[in-house]
């Protein structure tokens, strides 16, 4: 039941957030829809967010399951540390947030504009990423209770 929950609760969790962040934030009566998914604005990828929840958390879970969750059984082992896999996400988040922002940047908006879609969907990321080991470390609490700690008591 844990590895289920290990599975599905840190997904489940970064996608309410977004979603409240994105239904209750200032942009929230924006009404657009698929015309703007192309525009490269903040409504744009509200829109996308919205259309393309299911296959998106679909892809969460994946990611959770393949290569997350392989991850975090190697730091509550302590065979890696997790500085160095928090290290290794955010390497991987730099790199895809970089490749997308650069796929989707129209070079006549100038480089401060490819700067700014880097540094948003870094950002976007970066925080998806918190929520989500934040979630796992409450899962797993207790295994970060060093033994020292547990002889105090």
């Amino acid at each position: 039941m844990k590895k289920l929950l290990k599975i599905i609760l840190p997904p489940l969790t970064g996608f309410v957030v977004f979603a409240a962040l994105i239904k209750f934030g200032p942009l929230a009566r924006h009404i657009g829809g698929l015309p703007d998914i192309g525009n490269e604005t903040l409504y744009g990828l509200m829109d996308y967010f919205k259309i393309f929840t299911p296959l998106l958390f679909l892809t969460a879970l994946l990611t959770q399951l393949l290569i997350i969750i392989p991850l975090w059984r190697k730091i509550l082992s302590r065979s890696h540390r997790l500085l160095n896999v928090l290290i290794f996400v955010c390497i991987v988040t730099t790199t895809l947030s970089a490749g997308i922002s650069y796929l989707i940047w129209d070079k006549s908006t100038g480089a401060g504009h490819l700067l700014s879609i880097f540094l948003f969907m870094a950002g976007v990321q970066a925080f998806y990423w918190f929520i989500n080991f934040g979630v796992l470390y409450l899962i797993d609490k207790r295994e970060f209770e060093t033994p020292a700690a547990e002889s105090n008591i």
